[in-house]
């Protein structure tokens, strides 16, 4: 794990130096309990055009309830090195390779916030109240205090508390379904997390008719097609590599290639 950068700007005006506030440091992470879609590249490239560092963690953690839960594991670890933590699951792309998350998400420079989510569309007649697929955390007390209690939620807890007209449909006992319950459980919390339009960073292929039309693509269940199927379709049509990205950027990292494809388990 790299450790962790820090940095103290200090500009000099009229003899006097004076401190300035360094720019937030970015992680871009993801992971799973395996390699099970080609996003990792995509993922690298995004995070280099923009000096973010990127992690993706298939790191085992001991005593966890389910593989779901993986994912708050693995950003309680990751949160520590960084400022902000942007999370994207293992079956997402960004589609705007140049376009920064502080240009994207202004809301980041508010220091009274400790996570931003966006809504779900609504797909085949579903919608979420926020989707914990792709997200923004930033490190500071509430943040862990947040994901500890999200991992410490049980799959009953969650479900007694559910009210499906409000979040959705239960589909738990899943991350989602915890972030969920711990966020409308204490109204203080809410009070520090912002909820974007699923425009921002929460797009599905068919929202898509060019491939840079939205900042990110998340490729979810589907019936009759798997997820390497919808991504397979999705790259030939706008002319991408297996890897999400025009095939130019994809070629500084032709010596994983093979790994990752041969490491492919999609459930």
């Amino acid at each position: 794990m790299f450790e962790t950068l820090t940095r103290l700007i200090r500009s000099v005006q009229g003899g006097k130096t004076t401190p300035v506030d360094p720019a937030p440091t970015i992680l871009i992470c993801s992971g799973s309990t395996s390699v099970r879609f080609p996003t990792s590249i995509n993922h690298a490239v995004y995070a280099a055009k923009h000096g973010y560092r990127y992690r993706f963690d298939i790191n085992p953690y001991a005593g966890l309830p389910n593989v779901y839960y993986h994912k708050l594991a693995t950003i309680i670890d990751a949160l520590k090195d960084c400022d902000w933590l942007f999370w994207l699951d293992d079956d997402a792309a960004f589609m705007q390779l140049d376009k920064s998350l502080e240009s994207l998400v202004p809301e980041m420079r508010d220091k009274n916030l400790f996570a931003i989510y966006c809504r779900s569309p609504v797909n085949r007649g579903i919608k979420t109240y926020l989707s914990a697929g792709n997200f923004l955390i930033r490190r500071c007390p509430e943040a862990f205090a947040f994901l500890i209690d999200c991992l410490n939620t049980t799959g009953e807890q969650s479900l007694e508390f559910w009210n499906e007209e409000e979040y959705g449909p239960y589909w738990g006992p899943y991350d989602q379904e915890a972030m969920i319950h711990q966020l409308k459980k204490c109204p203080r919390r809410l009070k520090q997390v912002v909820l974007l339009e699923y425009t921002r960073f929460n797009t599905r292929p068919f929202h898509f008719e060019r491939a840079d039309d939205h900042f990110l693509v998340h490729f979810t269940n589907e019936p009759g097609r798997t997820k390497l199927e919808q991504m397979a379709d999705f790259t030939s049509r706008y002319g991408l590599s297996r890897f999400l990205v025009p095939d130019a950027l994809a070629q500084p990292y032709e010596v994983y290639f093979s790994s990752i494809m041969n490491g492919i388990l999609e459930p």
